[in-house]
């Protein structure tokens, strides 16, 4: 029950105090049983003190009356703060208030816990927001075909598209990391996006397509600063939130970058999978 009250909290973004969680062992014969929660031990107690009321394990209306009389009286007669008195937010106000309170905080996590993941080097964890549909997935009134290019964006963005590099890296160096179409690089999403032989007719028809698009919307100086290299032009593919501020884009193109990105993508994979299946049934 413990570890299930735990997961829900940790699945609504909330946190139970494992210092001020206590356990009243309401039976008849006590036992020595530790208890943990989240692998942290709870402690047990005869009496226990929630919202200004004693909980213990007997009758409690017998011997707690008076402490709860004078707790009702002490917050009936409490004094609210200067700042508060006719000045009580509207609950829509308020929820909203909440709201954003608990996003930030969540947001200042997952900025947190996001940079120390190296499958995400590739995304702008600035970008991330608690609340706000990420770029790949703004595919409003898209047909279905979008929405399986984004989820192969995605995947890609995060680092959990499988190439042969991270196949040597999980089986333990017993796979290769040679990329197995050209034989020529280990097998990245470096190699695949910009360097791979076998997927150059892909890449130059859809990448050109991409790169015509920025160019005709910014200064080529621009372009050829930051866009220089191999990393960066990947990163650009991937999210092109990378590169939003450096080269001022402006959201209508951000959106067509997206829409050139993602085809791109989508289009290596697939012919990937192609090549791939025809070696196998050699």
């Amino acid at each position: 029950m413990l570890n299930v009250i735990d997961r829900y909290a940790k699945e609504h973004h909330y946190k139970i105090h494992p210092t001020k969680t206590e356990i009243i062992d309401c039976s008849k014969r006590k036992s020595s049983y530790s208890w943990t929660m989240g692998g942290k031990v709870v402690k047990t107690s005869d009496c226990s003190e929630h919202l200004g009321i004693k909980r213990t394990d007997g009758k409690e209306h017998n011997f707690n009356i008076k402490e709860r009389i004078q707790t009702a009286r002490r917050t009936k007669y409490a004094l609210m703060g200067s700042g508060v008195h006719e000045k009580l937010p509207k609950r829509d106000i308020w929820k909203e208030e909440i709201k954003e309170k608990v996003n930030q905080y969540w947001n200042a996590q997952l900025k947190s816990e996001a940079r120390n993941k190296t499958s995400l080097k590739n995304m702008n964890i600035e970008n991330l927001e608690i609340g706000k549909t990420a770029q790949v997935w703004n595919l409003q009134n898209q047909p279905r075909l979008e929405l399986r290019k984004a989820i192969i964006k995605a995947r890609m963005m995060t680092g959990a598209y499988i190439l042969q590099s991270d196949k040597h890296k999980f089986t333990h160096f017993v796979a290769e990391p040679l990329c197995q179409l050209c034989n020529t690089e280990n097998e990245d999403i470096i190699h695949m996006v910009t360097s791979c032989p076998v997927l150059s007719t892909i890449r130059e028809k859809y990448y050109v397509e991409m790169k015509m698009e920025i160019l005709d919307n910014i200064d080529p100086i621009k372009w050829n600063t930051f866009c220089c290299n191999k990393m960066e032009i990947t990163q650009l593919i991937l999210d092109c939130n990378n590169f939003k501020e450096t080269l001022n884009i402006s959201s209508e193109l951000m959106t067509k970058i997206e829409e050139k990105c993602r085809n791109l993508l989508f289009q290596l994979h697939a012919k990937r999978i192609e090549v791939l299946d025809a070696l196998n049934n050699k």
